[in-house]
């Protein structure tokens, strides 16, 4: 039987704190989720104070997600907590390799998400 969330209001409003600033970071993202709020931006992700911004937000909600005392949580946000250090953890690792040198690869470049984002959301683009 699944588990009910009662949960941590406290840890919810954090992970919902993290969406909304990703949104806000990763503008493109927001769009790709339908959100338009944020379709006005479009941030140099090579550049040092998006870099800097970049580690800011994850060593922000790396240190502040310890605060949260895991053995009190139930399964379901242990999960989520899991899979939010996770993500923390390997974006802060991923900076050793300084991927900014390589901002063209033939997976991950502006090019090809903005490519990507015409085909998804092209059904968005013309008011009929």
């Amino acid at each position: 039987m699944a588990q009910v969330s009662t949960g941590n209001k406290a840890l919810h409003q954090f992970f919902n704190d993290y969406y909304e600033e990703s949104l806000k970071l990763f503008p493109i993202n927001a769009t790709y989720e339908g959100d338009k709020r944020y379709n006005d931006l479009l941030p140099n992700d090579g550049s040092v104070s998006f870099l800097k911004a970049k580690h800011n937000f994850y060593t922000k909600y790396q240190q502040a997600l310890k605060k949260f005392d895991y053995q009190k949580l139930n399964e379901q946000d242990k999960v989520s907590y899991d899979i939010l250090m996770d993500i923390t953890q390997r974006e802060l690792g991923v900076e050793q390799f300084h991927p900014e040198y390589m901002p063209v690869t033939q997976v991950f470049s502006l090019p090809l998400t903005m490519a990507q984002l015409v085909l998804e959301q092209a059904h968005n683009l013309f008011k009929r």
